[in-house]
């Protein structure tokens, strides 16, 4: 990663967008024509990807309010708070396809014009 602010001080950074933007032009230049089958997108995490950890997590919780409640003596409560996450869960994979997932490709030759600020 590769950052175009620099920091300074507390609630001060340095702007250095207009050299990040040129390098980061220049690096995309290079790369396409090292590697003109690379698939280049923007960091971040992204929607699909944020879903997946969501149902990830909420399957791990329900496993784990099972496992507490069994222990705890309270299973038949367990289970109903559990099946109540399962539910939620089901309509979760219900919805996945139609989640956006994998990130829209970029051409390096031509970034798009709000991607990086100065042109």
């Amino acid at each position: 990663m590769i950052v175009s602010h620099s920091w300074m001080g507390p609630g001060r950074f340095e702007d250095r967008t207009a050299s990040y933007a040129r390098l980061v032009r220049e690096i995309a230049d290079a790369a396409a024509d090292l590697a003109p089958q690379a698939r280049f997108t923007t960091a971040g995490l992204e929607l699909g990807e944020a879903f997946a950890w969501t149902m990830g997590l909420l399957g791990l919780g329900a496993a784990v309010l099972m496992l507490l409640s069994i222990t705890a003596g309270a299973a038949a409560l367990g289970l109903a708070l559990a099946a109540r996450l399962v539910f939620l869960l089901i309509l979760m994979m219900a919805v996945l396809p139609w989640v956006k997932g994998g990130g829209s490709r970029l051409d390096p030759r031509a970034l798009p014009q709000g991607l990086l600020s100065p042109t």
